[in-house]
């Protein structure tokens, strides 16, 4: 391989670096960004989670009136809440 090719391999793999790595690193502090309909725009929010330990399984969860799908075990972590 030649110097030119290897410095253009090189260019193109610092961008997509330089791409991702923000957008990874924003995702796993717990930003996501949503779509809010009524006013037509994208806004980021920060979000979070909340992990559940019980003596059952099997129970129904409920978050703001409204009840959680899947199956609520002995250990659940529900993610993705907005404040």
């Amino acid at each position: 391989m030649k110097k030119k090719e290897s410095v253009i391999i090189l260019t193109i793999l610092t961008i997509i670096f330089l791409l991702v790595a923000p957008s990874v690193i924003f995702y796993s502090q717990g930003y996501r960004i949503i779509y809010q309909n009524q006013e037509k725009k994208f806004k980021i929010v920060q979000t979070g989670g909340i992990f559940f330990e019980t003596d059952q399984s099997g129970c129904k969860l409920f978050i703001d009136g409204k009840e959680q799908k899947g199956s609520i075990g002995k250990k659940t972590l529900i993610e993705n809440l907005r404040p």
